[in-house]
């Protein structure tokens, strides 16, 4: 492949394309969830989840960008610190990019716990059905 330079970007166009992509589309559905939320969806549709995934969504693109432009774009040769720098900074936003997601995941978990829980509750309740009447 020395000689056809458009197949040696092909791999990481690829990669970088499908993250893109999936960027925006989670953009699109946390958008779609918090103006107008299924039924099922209500309990999820909050201001702070809708920033986390599209600050999640702007990480992901950043970081496909970086990673299309260290790999294809720059020349690190000779320039060490210039290497440090960038891939530092890829490894601080992939690490931020994880965060937010670990926070991510705890909070869907709360609401679902919390949800099936009244879920629960509200089942009980119907199968005990009404209180007896002490009046005999």
């Amino acid at each position: 492949m020395d000689g056809v330079p458009a197949l040696d970007v092909l791999p990481t166009a690829l990669v970088c394309a499908t993250g893109l992509f999936v960027a925006v589309q989670l953009a699109r559905v946390e958008w779609r969830v918090f103006t107008a939320p299924r039924a099922d969806e209500v309990p999820f549709s909050n201001f702070s989840r809708l920033a986390r995934r599209w600050f999640g969504s702007l990480l992901i693109v950043l970081l496909m960008v970086m990673l299309l432009l260290g790999v294809h774009a720059f020349d690190f040769r000779g320039r060490y610190g210039f290497f440090l720098g960038y891939w530092g900074a890829f490894l601080l936003l992939a690490l931020a990019l994880a965060c937010v997601a670990i926070v991510d995941l705890l909070d869907t978990r709360r609401i679902f716990h919390l949800t099936r829980s009244q879920a629960l509750r509200e089942a009980s309740e119907r199968a005990a059905g009404p209180p007896a009447n002490s009046n005999g």
